[in-house]
């Protein structure tokens, strides 16, 4: 009786075997293609070609009014960014009414930085959702000192500029 089993346990791994040698058959990869095809090249210009010349854009004209969005060399206020930032900070007036109320937001306001550095065309962009925290946001640009004025090819020129001033309870 246990030679009988020996043997079949001898069967069922050679089947094993064989069924997984069966499976990890290599298949070779198809040939190569074996004919090409030629390319004629042919060297027909036309006779004549229009060279264009790509000019330089031309500076703006000493009389220009033109209000700008975006120019090589932006207006900044003196001392950068964080003079800016520092200078809101300082100046803001809070509203007693809003801060009574809890009120806060932000306010864009939106002004043109004119040739001689002043602003000029003060506007709120979007409001900040109540009346007197626009106006001290319209109050504090008005306040603001000269800015170094932006300039296109070394001229300088009108650039509108966009501030966000945000009110913040503590």
């Amino acid at each position: 009786m246990m030679k009988t089993i020996l043997a079949t346990s001898l069967l069922l791994s050679l089947s094993v075997v064989s069924v997984t040698a069966a499976s990890a058959q290599v298949v070779p990869p198809p040939q190569a293609p074996s004919t090409t095809d030629v390319i004629d090249v042919v060297e027909d210009l036309p006779e004549a070609v229009e060279v264009v010349e790509i000019a330089e854009p031309k500076p703006p004209a000493s009389d220009d009014e033109s209000i700008y969005q975006n120019v090589e060399q932006m207006p900044s206020f003196p001392g950068g960014n964080q003079a800016l930032f520092r200078y809101l900070q300082e100046n803001l007036k809070y509203p007693s009414i809003a801060q009574a109320n809890g009120i806060q937001g932000r306010t864009l306001v939106s002004f043109v930085v004119e040739k001689d550095g002043s602003i000029t065309d003060i506007q709120v962009v979007r409001s900040a959702g109540d009346p007197s925290l626009d106006r001290e946001a319209v109050r504090i640009i008005r306040t603001m000192p000269r800015w170094r004025p932006g300039k296109i090819q070394g001229q300088t020129v009108r650039v509108q500029y966009t501030v966000p001033i945000n009110f913040k309870l503590q």
